[in-house]
């Protein structure tokens, strides 16, 4: 008995033993995703609109932040080209203001989390919303962090549109435009035929032209509103055009706009 009880005794004691010789499974370790140097956020687009968002890792550094075209960002060879040409841009701006670099930036870099409306935009465009480090001295301090979003196209509406050219002179004439729907906002003009192929030709050629218009009022401080409200018609409009040339073959068209100026119909 007491060599059965032995045995018993010296199994269980190499059972211990074992047990604390096993070495210990180590758990992986689990990478860390980095954390972004910045938060971006975009929402309320509108086909000329939207609202953004940032929230800096540190909200001690001062920061660059802006929309572009994705296009023209994407034309750059890498981020760190279009951050250069950004630098480019703000020590030109800070010349054209009489300012130290320092100084003007100091006056356009954000700190901190910051939301803000962006305007004019264009409809059926691609963006960035981007942003990065930059100290008081011109000197990057992170790379870009940046997302896409994209405007939607403006929406289209079915209206025509009757014209007719009266009192046609030497140098002037007279046009007529009666919408198809007598709430229709338009615009009405006309376009030598040389005019009409120098703006691209075909339907492009009348959007081309209004967003060239909006582009102009735009840098004279005029809002699109303004513009609509002196250039656009509803329902009917009749306009002496008398600055034309004598000899020349014109185009007298008329095209629905939206209160934004874009147009939203096809020319006729």
């Amino acid at each position: 008995m007491k060599g059965i009880l032995k045995t018993v005794i010296w199994m269980l004691a190499a059972l211990l033993l074992w047990g604390c010789d096993k070495p210990q499974q180590e758990e992986p370790d689990v990478p860390q995703e980095p954390v972004a140097d910045f938060v971006l956020a975009v929402s309320d687009v509108t086909a000329v609109s939207c609202h953004f968002a940032v929230t800096p890792k540190d909200e001690q550094m001062p920061y660059v932040v802006m929309l572009v075209e994705k296009s023209d960002f994407d034309s750059y060879e890498d981020e760190y080209k279009y951050q250069d040409n950004d630098l480019e841009w703000f020590q030109q701006k800070a010349m054209e203001e009489g300012k130290d670099l320092d100084a003007w930036l100091k006056d356009f870099l954000h700190v901190g989390p910051f939301e803000a409306d962006e305007k004019g935009l264009m409809p059926g465009t691609s963006y960035y919303l981007y942003a990065y480090g930059l100290n008081y001295e011109g000197y990057f301090t992170t790379g870009v962090t940046k997302i896409e979003f994209s405007t939607p196209e403006i929406q289209k509406t079915d209206l025509s549109f009757e014209i007719s050219v009266t009192d046609i002179g030497l140098t002037k004439a007279t046009v007529s435009v009666q919408a198809s729907k007598e709430n229709a906002v338009f615009f009405m003009n006309v376009f030598s035929m040389e005019q009409y192929e120098e703006w691209g030709g075909g339907e492009i050629a009348f959007s081309n032209h209004a967003q060239a218009l909006v582009d102009y009022y735009v840098t004279m401080g005029k809002t699109p509103e303004e513009m609509v409200s002196n250039l656009g018609s509803v329902g009917r409009g009749e306009l002496v055009f008398d600055d034309l040339t004598d000899d020349t073959e014109y185009i007298a068209y008329a095209v629905g706009i939206d209160e934004n100026f874009f147009v939203n119909s096809k020319a006729t």
